[in-house]
């Protein structure tokens, strides 16, 4: 933790948060430290400066988000904010903070303020819970290709809160941020930068799937001896490796032509 804050950022001695549960919703609560999962983890978990113990810097924060919002730029930046779930959004990611809050930390930047930092991202790009694009769809499962970009995007999937037994009411950051100019304008210019890239991204993408198979996939059995040794295409079929590469490559596509379509939509 400490040498990714010494790599990543100026100002490396501030507090780290991990959250470890799917509640790290931030609502207030009196004291963070006694909010607890059930095998009695904090919630938010200190990774940094662990002899201080001080969660002052993280109880104002949330204590801002929920009841101070007009003093919430004193506490973080809007822009990264702002591109932190423009990404999050773009890439049909539903095991993040608006569906199932989790999967991110938070790190106090004693220049910047509250930064977040997304980890365990894995379940996106219309991995997991949507399988439409090959003829199957689950109930709980929207397409994310279409998913809204603002308003109603928390709602859209409200069934991937409900199938995960958990409120999907209360995420006063998001419900907040959607209603607040500065963030929304941030927000959209961040959905055209990624827009403007996205071309480049996916062919990308698409040489890295084709280095992938002859240099990483087909040698495997002869650098893991943990499995059997056979090539490749007999472990594993050669078939889940092209669906893979046509999910992603087909959700980009699909979801940057969308994101496309409606940023022209929304009014302010």
């Amino acid at each position: 933790d400490k040498t990714f804050l010494n790599y990543n950022f100026k100002n490396p001695e501030g507090n780290l948060y991990k959250t470890t549960d799917l509640i790290a919703n931030l609502e207030y609560k009196d004291n963070l430290k006694a909010y607890l999962t059930f095998d009695n983890r904090r919630i938010y978990e200190l990774r940094t400066n662990e002899e201080q113990d001080d969660y002052s810097d993280l109880e104002k924060f949330v204590y801002t988000i929920n009841y101070n919002w007009s003093n919430l730029q004193k506490t973080t930046n809007m822009d990264l904010l702002a591109r932190y779930f423009a990404a999050s959004n773009f890439q049909g990611n539903w095991d993040d903070y608006v569906f199932l809050p989790h999967n991110y930390f938070l790190y106090s930047d004693p220049k910047v303020g509250f930064v977040f930092l997304p980890w365990d991202i894995e379940q996106n790009l219309n991995i997991g819970t949507n399988l439409s694009i090959i003829g199957f769809s689950q109930p709980y499962s929207p397409d994310f290709r279409y998913a809204p970009l603002l308003f109603g995007y928390k709602g859209f999937f409200d069934g991937i809160s409900d199938w995960a037994g958990i409120s999907p009411d209360s995420r006063p950051l998001w419900d907040n941020l959607i209603n607040d100019s500065d963030f929304i304008d941030a927000y959209l210019n961040a959905h055209s930068k990624i827009v403007s890239n996205a071309t480049a991204l996916i062919e990308l993408i698409n040489d890295n799937f084709d280095f992938i198979k002859p240099t990483v996939l087909e040698p495997f059995s002869f650098t893991d001896p943990y499995t059997y040794l056979e090539w490749y295409p007999t472990q594993i079929d050669e078939g889940w490796f092209e669906y893979d590469k046509y999910r992603v490559l087909n959700f980009l596509g699909d979801r940057t032509q969308y994101v496309q379509e409606q940023l022209p939509l929304i009014i302010i």
